[in-house]
């Protein structure tokens, strides 16, 4: 069995100790049924997840970095087009503007 540390907010390490204590099983024992558990009951949720990642992957760069970011792809796609306008007008023609992160709007 693999181990290593998983940090947790102090009240629910309490919460784990106690509830293992009550349940005759160890820190890890009860931690493992309740990922099991968790994963079993947002299954449906967890692999639509999955999905949603796959089906932005397969549009394209634009797509893959509007999911990353949490933005629309029409967000991504208008600043892709503003970069290569602004390049364009600055002499550059139609090659693209040098890559830059780009932060969702807050």
């Amino acid at each position: 069995m693999s181990q290593g540390p998983i940090k947790v907010s102090a009240p629910t390490k309490e919460r784990v100790r106690y509830a293992a204590a009550l349940a005759g099983l160890s820190q890890s024992e009860l931690v493992e049924r309740a990922v099991a558990e968790y994963v079993e009951r947002h299954a449906g949720e967890l692999f639509a997840g999955l999905e949603h990642a796959r089906e932005a992957l397969s549009r394209g760069l634009n797509a893959s970095v509007a999911y990353a970011l949490g933005v629309s792809e029409e967000d991504i796609n208008r600043i892709a087009e503003s970069r290569m306008v602004s390049s364009s007008r600055s002499g550059l023609g139609a090659r693209p503007a040098k890559a830059r992160p780009v932060r969702p709007a807050r």
